[in-house]
């Protein structure tokens, strides 16, 4: 998976755990999220994002670092989100 594919992952999670969809994860494992997708999104880091070519070099880092050691945990939601996501089925009008 690529680094977008990456970072849309641990906002999917995020997402769907606050939403109470996805439970299945250790809140140190959701800190962790959140404080790499806030550096991503944060422009005012170690490398300013406005230079070019090597603004996003540390959050890249930032995220491979954290996906090292949470990668299983993420592994873990693509395959729940990839068996349906939690949604139940629709049966005639009715939830089963």
């Amino acid at each position: 998976m690529g680094f977008i594919g990456n970072i849309q992952a641990l906002y999917g999670m995020l997402k769907d755990y606050w939403a109470g969809d996805y439970q299945d994860v250790p809140w140190t494992v959701i800190a962790a999220v959140i404080f790499s997708l806030v550096y991503f999104v944060n422009p005012a880091d170690l490398i300013p994002d406005v230079i070019p070519g090597l603004g996003y070099l540390d959050d890249a880092g930032v995220v491979s670092i954290i996906l090292s050691s949470i990668g299983h945990h993420v592994d873990r939601y693509r395959e729940w989100k990839l068996g349906g996501g939690g949604k139940k089925a629709i049966h005639g009008g009715r939830v089963l």
